[in-house]
């Protein structure tokens, strides 16, 4: 399947279709290899508060995701630890939400759509028993298991 390059750029203008008017004041987002996908939620979303919860091997995803966006994101929260199991996924929310104490959880969306499954399971558990919102990027195609640059959408 031969797909145009898009730049980042157009790709963040057709996710933004998608998004409709939701908004979230804060951000939460695992470490993945998936730099693109947390680049277009919060490009989209435009959240004031960002974190991520990194595993050893996804170090470097936050300055990944400050290239895409053209941003510096020094002031996106990086919880230390290695956030592989779930309970480390909860202790890392915990605190986060003690952090962002002035933010309402309803305000605060927590991305399922990479990373390991622990930490998927994990923050899926705890966004519900939290009452945060919880959000997946998807795409309508697929290429060599990778979603396909401009078809991704906000689930």
């Amino acid at each position: 399947m031969e797909t145009p390059e898009l730049s980042f750029a157009e790709q963040l203008d057709r996710f933004r279709t998608t998004t409709k008017s939701y908004t979230c004041r804060g951000l939460i987002l695992p470490g993945t290899r998936q730099p693109d996908t947390a680049a277009l939620l919060i490009g989209a979303l435009k959240p004031a508060s960002v974190a991520f919860l990194l595993t050893a091997e996804t170090q470097s995803m936050p300055q990944q995701v400050a290239a895409l966006l053209g941003c510096d994101g020094s002031d996106w929260q990086q919880p230390a630890g290695d956030h592989l199991t779930v309970t480390q996924i909860y202790q890392a929310l915990k605190d986060l939400l003690q952090h962002w104490s002035h933010l309402s959880p309803q305000s605060i969306a927590v991305d399922v759509t990479g990373g390991m499954k622990p930490m998927s399971v994990g923050l899926a558990k705890a966004a519900h028993v939290l009452n945060l919102t919880t959000v997946y990027v998807h795409s309508r195609a697929f290429h060599q298991n990778k979603p396909v640059p401009g078809t991704q959408y906000l689930e």
